[in-house]
């Protein structure tokens, strides 16, 4: 497991971990188990192939899951390749979180055509384990939406729970300085930091357009942006940066370990993200970020999101689906949709407010704080496992 879900899959199973003993089973470089307090980590060796990449994956992790079955009263799975142990083990108790779109991502990357016999079968084993569940998770709205809809999952077993925040790793207490020397902004510069990887469905592209738009007023000098995450479209930003002499401007970073973004999160006085979305999803129409948390749209469940309100930055995020209707005092964040002039808009209106960036990011940090921790949606995961075993 890498990025969001291994966070996810870390911090869930470290809250359990207090009252329940855990094992958790992941694909890895190489073989070997260790212990984390209370928690079993068991690696599997990941075989990569030419081809049936994710046929070895589901089997390697099933058969690990299957020999510990003895000491195991329930199994939950991150993803449908991590469900086969449900198949061949009809007994066990089988939880599935759902964290994304698999075969729509697999078309969108150009690793299976639209109408490829692979992707059928992957669409077929899919709807085999959200019939075979005894609960389901969906980390967002839209997910639990195209779970009943297209996979036609029960609607009495699906849950949505979005994911949460360590908001004691990220907070406004962290130094900020480090990144901000590394780099070399100025107290006097205003940075906004970016942290996401840079594929087409992520977005980040849009928000570097903005920034150009930003970047031609006169009174934006001062204005710089990191762009952190590496991927597909690097070499792309980086001939777009040159194209508009903009090297001194924009720091273009691969990826950041994530127990170094709190520091890159605190350098910032803005921080963004971004969803554009996959073609064959319809994101709902969303007119605040507020509304995105409450409704668990895929941007306000969005780690990166969360991450970024907890540091206590005010929080710019656009997205497909995304209504901008002003800069407000009383928000927890902005919003906008995926639209550079009015992203470019929305950041002028930030920057130009000490005060507004200050009152917004406070007021983003108490959201998280309240509604997002880790701990509470554990809990909400621990209810999920209590209906699971109560139907067995």
């Amino acid at each position: 497991m890498s990025g969001g879900i291994a966070t996810h899959v870390k911090e869930i199973a470290g809250v359990l971990s207090e009252k329940n003993r855990i094992i958790v089973i992941t694909p890895y470089q190489t073989t070997f188990t260790e212990s984390l307090g209370n928690i079993e980590v068991h690696r599997i060796r990941r075989l990569r192939r030419r081809r049936f990449t994710m046929v070895t994956t589901i089997l390697s992790l099933t058969t690990a899951a299957n020999s510990l079955r003895r000491r195991v009263d329930l199994f939950h799975s991150h993803g449908f390749p991590c469900s086969g142990v449900g198949f061949i083990n009809s007994g066990c108790i089988l939880v599935l979180t759902v964290h994304g779109f698999a075969d729509l991502e697999m078309i969108t990357s150009g690793r299976l055509a639209a109408d490829s016999p692979a992707l059928k079968a992957m669409k077929k084993f899919e709807r085999w384990v959200v019939k075979r569940a005894d609960a389901i998770i969906a980390v967002d709205s839209t997910i639990e939406s195209y779970l009943r809809e297209e996979l036609s999952a029960s609607k009495d077993k699906v849950y949505c729970i979005p994911n949460g925040v360590d908001t004691q790793q990220f907070s406004p207490n962290v130094e900020r300085r480090e990144i901000r020397a590394k780099y070399g902004v100025k107290d006097k510069d205003q940075l906004i930091v970016v942290i996401r990887k840079f594929t087409p469905k992520n977005g980040v592209e849009n928000i570097l357009q903005g920034f150009m738009l930003l970047k031609k007023r006169s009174e934006f000098g001062n204005i710089k942006l990191l762009l952190a995450g590496g991927g597909e479209l690097k070499a792309r930003f980086s001939k777009i940066i040159k194209e508009n002499k903009l090297e001194k401007s924009v720091m273009l970073e691969d990826a950041v370990p994530h127990e170094e973004a709190p520091k890159y999160f605190s350098a910032a006085d803005i921080i963004a993200n971004s969803i554009t979305g996959l073609t064959g999803i319809r994101e709902p129409e969303t007119s605040s970020l507020l509304e995105a948390l409450e409704k668990a749209r895929p941007i306000g469940t969005s780690i990166t999101t969360l991450e970024a309100l907890a540091s206590g930055r005010p929080t710019l995020v656009s997205t497909a689906g995304g209504r901008f209707r002003g800069v407000s005092q009383n928000d927890v964040g902005v919003l906008t949709p995926d639209d550079s002039e009015i992203l470019s808009d929305a950041l002028a209106k930030l920057l130009s407010s000490r005060n507004l960036l200050e009152t917004i990011g406070k007021s983003g940090r108490e959201y998280v704080t309240t509604k997002r921790t880790w701990k509470a949606v554990a809990e909400r995961v621990s209810d999920v496992y209590r209906f699971a075993i109560s139907k067995r």
